[in-house]
């Protein structure tokens, strides 16, 4: 088989695709075909992510380049009937069988991207049908059990808990069964609240839904699409169809509806609690702008905010009375005509009781190219729930209005940057240059303009105490993240713990964190900034929080004395990564640890690998970000730091237990 295969064939703007109803393509029920890739292993499905795509044989799954359609390995690992791949948590995860041996056992197997091997994931045996395809939705895994011959119309349908106990199950339609001659439903993925399926021969999808009663799906109709009826999966890099052609040995990709003009960035979800949502988008036209967002039991909210010129188009929607634990499809809609809507425009509030595990990526120091986008859309396969930047997001380096806001544009504009945040929430603060000049304190004239485009162009919950600052905090699960605000006060006013020295935060926000930290009833408290908390760095720089040690020895009084567990610093700014564990034993009653992530584009700064007694490990990656994992269904409660490349390598990872981060009884 050869190494190298022809150039993915990729236009740059995909196919504009009108949805009316729930998810119709386009007004004549049809998908346009965008790309094309050749594959040799294109016989039983496709998947695809924002880097890689993975052409799916019987027995082999090949991973592709998605840029260069050059064929990048092959897996390893025994398998004789492979039906359909589903990407979930950065893994592949495919419906396997012994077709056409009987009795028909079937299982998932698993693919590690990284390593390429083949391993069982799930084992279900003789269940009672070849599994086709395997999907991950809401808090439910689904699995299709086909049957063949003169025993298809006994496909069947199963919902399954975490733990792989049965729910329900369903058979199909007669609509859809006498389409499938003698074979059975090959692929299915979830498509908003509808379920789509293929048969085995036929370029066209089959929409079902769930009955409200009864075991049999309900048929909606059916659609064209511009691959055969095989194994097909959703497209993580543009949220559209990524299917196959058996014949031409292809892999195919469907079109996607994208926002229409006036909408020019986002939309961006914001702020998620249980019962409130903010989403963000910008628009190159005044006018009133209506969200509606909805979900699959027929609950819908509606919220309207203005466009203007005062705000650069920034708009801002707050919805509220919302269910918790529940997804929200969102579309938007100026007059009559709708402007985003689709499968990949959603956000899921929190549940009413706090979440088991909370994935939140970390990034600092990010520029319009190519290696930023690559972790982009790295972030987006580690699925994290939120994504908090840490400053230089963009580099600005002026408070001129003008240029602010143009500068917030271009980097808004970025479209895996667009793709990751249509559906988690985004929360930052700034550094130095975006603050307004490298290596900058509050004195900085024209800042005010720079805080006036930060809150048009960032949907944090709250911006400080509203007239002064930007630091605010949000909480996921059992942690709270605090994103302070180390450039609007910093040398302005006397240290609030002397009086003859500057003070970093200022009086105003040691004030709120003082009091937030006092009251957090979260697991684990992440203090998160641009600077580093730290005095290692390159010679000559002053811009860290060891310029400001009486403040920095202030804050570790304060969790010492108050008993405040589970602090954690975060920072960025120094184009390095760096895990440290301060020595505060004494005066906070554990040593607190520092994670530093730094940059997400290429510049690494060799000199700033700079010795500090606290210093257990440094790094100088490239196109590199913080997954922070926590967990609270485990005893004792952990939060995992993986530090990750824009392939998704981890070359660090540290986890802290909850016991280890509280006040620790003195011999």
């Amino acid at each position: 088989m050869p190494a190298n295969c022809p150039r993915m064939i990729l236009p740059c703007l995909f196919v504009l695709v009108p949805i009316t109803g729930f998810c119709t393509a386009a007004a004549d029920d049809a998908w346009p075909k965008t790309a094309e890739l050749a594959a040799p292993e294109a016989i039983q499905a496709a998947a695809a992510d924002g880097q890689f795509v993975y052409a799916i044989a019987s027995r082999q799954v090949a991973k592709y380049d998605r840029t260069t359609g050059r064929r990048i390995a092959t897996s390893t690992g025994q398998a004789k009937h492979l039906n359909s791949g589903f990407l979930w948590r950065g893994r592949l995860l495919c419906a396997h069988s012994n077709y056409p041996t009987t009795p028909e056992k079937s299982e998932i197997k698993v693919l590690d991207p990284v390593s390429m091997k083949l391993s069982t994931f799930r084992d279900f045996g003789d269940f009672g049908g070849s599994l086709t395809w395997v999907l991950r939705q809401g808090n439910h895994w689904w699995c299709n059990f086909a049957r063949y011959g003169d025993k298809n119309a006994e496909t069947f349908f199963v919902q399954f808990d975490n733990d792989w106990k049965e729910k329900r199950r369903w058979t199909y339609p007669k609509a859809v069964i006498r389409q499938l001659g003698r074979f059975s439903l090959s692929g299915g993925l979830w498509y908003r609240q509808e379920l789509l399926v293929t048969g085995h021969d036929a370029p066209e999808v089959y929409r079902l839904r769930l009955p409200r009663t009864g075991n049999v799906l309900e048929y909606i109709g059916k659609q064209s699409v511009p691959f055969t009826g095989q194994g097909f999966a959703k497209d993580l890099h543009t949220g559209a169809l990524v299917g196959i052609s058996r014949a031409q040995r292809k892999v195919i990709f469907a079109g996607l509806a994208k926002p229409s003009a006036p909408i020019t960035h986002g939309p961006f979800i914001g702020h998620v609690t249980s019962g409130s949502a903010m989403v963000w988008a910008r628009s190159s036209e005044p006018g009133q702008y209506q969200l509606s967002a909805h979900t699959g039991n027929g609950h819908r909210v509606t919220a309207t905010s203005d466009s203007t010129a005062k705000r650069d188009g920034c708009i801002l929607w707050q919805l509220g009375s919302l269910q918790p634990g529940t997804r929200y499809h969102y579309e938007i809609r100026l007059g009559k005509k709708r402007l985003v809507s689709g499968d990949e425009h959603f956000f899921e509030t929190a549940g009413e009781k706090p979440a088991t595990v909370v994935r939140l990526a970390f990034g600092s120091c990010a520029k319009e190219d190519e290696g930023s986008s690559a972790v982009w859309r790295q972030m987006r396969v580690v699925d994290p729930h939120a994504v908090v930047l840490l400053g230089d997001t963009p580099y600005i380096d002026s408070t001129d209005l003008d240029v602010q806001r143009q500068r917030y544009r271009e980097f808004s504009a970025i479209p895996d940057f667009r793709t990751l945040l249509r559906n988690r929430s985004l929360y930052g603060t700034w550094d130095d240059h975006d603050f307004g000049r490298n290596d900058t304190d509050g004195n900085l004239k024209g800042k005010q303009n720079s805080r006036r485009v930060f809150m048009e162009y960032r949907p944090n919950p709250s911006f400080g105490d509203g007239r002064e600052g930007i630091y605010s905090n949000f909480q996921r699960g059992d942690v709270e993240v605090f994103l302070l605000d180390t450039r609007f006060f910093a040398a302005t006013e006397p240290s609030p713990f002397d009086k003859k020295r500057p003070s970093l935060l200022g009086k105003q926000q040691w004030q709120w964190l003082r009091r937030e930290l006092k009251d957090s009833k979260a697991v684990f408290k992440v203090l998160a900034c641009g600077m580093i908390w730290n005095g290692g760095v390159r010679p000559g720089k002053q811009d860290h929080w060891g310029t400001y040690p009486h403040e920095q020895k202030a804050l570790f009084e304060f969790v010492g004395k108050e008993k405040i567990s589970g602090v954690i610093l975060v920072g960025g700014d120094v184009h390095r990564t760096r895990v440290l564990r301060h020595r505060t034993a004494r005066i906070a009653g554990y040593r607190i640890p520092e994670l530093i992530t730094s940059p997400i584009h290429s510049g690494v700064i060799k000199n700033a690998k700079a010795p500090h007694p606290a210093l257990v490990y440094d790094s100088g990656k490239p196109n590199s970000f913080l997954l922070m994992t926590v967990r609270s269904n485990s005893q004792p409660a952990t939060l995992n730091a993986r530090f990750l490349d824009k392939d998704g390598q981890a070359f660090h990872e540290v986890t802290f237990r909850d016991r280890e981060l509280r006040d620790q009884p003195r011999r």
